[in-house]
């Protein structure tokens, strides 16, 4: 009874689309039994109406999509933030943007350690590759995670 109005299509992975038909048409066809039961004899609903109001209920009973006044003003990364009247930034490791390959760069402390014991020929092989940076420090260096908590203790 669920394959008369199926909602499945070619670009789905097979996987999905046997997930979509067991779980969400098993429970529409049975939701429509339990309803119809619930009915007046006479006044039983096929299948194609049940599924429309079905699908108007749930569109109408979403969340609104916020106007552009509502939507949220988004602080850009390296935006410095002050701490309570002092004139000192708050460090804070960001992200790159871009994909991770690409953005990608030697944390710099680890690479200037790694200089200093080895030479710069070790250090270009040795040295952590991270797509985080602190976005107040000048220059913007990229650093790991612990490099950061030692810089910015």
């Amino acid at each position: 009874m669920s394959s008369y109005y199926t909602p499945l299509r070619k670009s789905s992975k097979w996987y999905k689309k046997v997930a979509v038909e067991i779980l969400l048409g098993t429970c529409v066809v049975n939701s429509l039994v339990i309803f119809n039961d619930a009915r007046e004899p006479n006044r039983k609903w096929d299948m194609l109406r049940f599924r429309e109001e079905l699908i108007k209920k749930l569109v109408l009973s979403s969340n609104p999509v916020p106007t552009p006044d509502e939507t949220p003003v988004r602080v850009p990364p390296n935006a410095a933030l002050r701490v309570q009247g002092r004139q000192q930034l708050k460090h804070c490791l960001t992200k790159r943007d871009g994909l991770a390959h690409s953005s990608r760069k030697r944390c710099r402390s680890c690479y200037e350690g790694l200089v200093d014991e080895h030479g710069t020929k070790e250090a270009r092989k040795k040295a952590k590759r991270v797509n985080t940076y602190c976005a107040t420090c000048p220059d913007e260096p990229s650093m790991c995670l612990q490099c950061f908590n030692k810089v910015h203790k």
